[in-house]
């Protein structure tokens, strides 16, 4: 961002969890080396995807949306799966918000 920019770009990273189709966490290495994005976790059965950063909500969205999906046709051409690391929820109408189970977001 440059000095006058009015404009803040937000990049997020997600995180996933790689199994096997049987459900066992395997490695994540293949597809880490085939995701332009994906980059490794603190172990081998975590992949993070570092998005680019994005100024408006649709780019960001459509960066979202085209690297998860490119990253689960990897994962099955390879027999993997991609598990995200807690429940998804909807949060300000953005859908694929990873939060823990046991934050509150009630406003009672």
């Amino acid at each position: 961002m440059t000095v006058g920019d009015s404009h803040m770009k937000i990049g997020l990273e997600l995180e996933y969890w790689i199994a096997a189709e049987n459900g066992a966490l395997t490695s994540a290495d293949t597809l880490i080396e085939a995701h332009e994005h994906a980059v490794p976790e603190c172990v081998d059965t975590l992949i993070e995807l570092v998005l680019p950063p994005a100024i408006t909500r649709t780019e960001l969205e459509k960066v979202i949306v085209d690297s998860i999906t490119e990253l689960i046709a990897i994962a099955a051409d390879n027999n993997r799966l991609v598990v995200p690391l807690d429940e998804i929820i909807v949060l300000s109408g953005i859908r694929l918000l990873m939060v823990p189970k046991t934050t509150n977001y009630s406003t009672s």
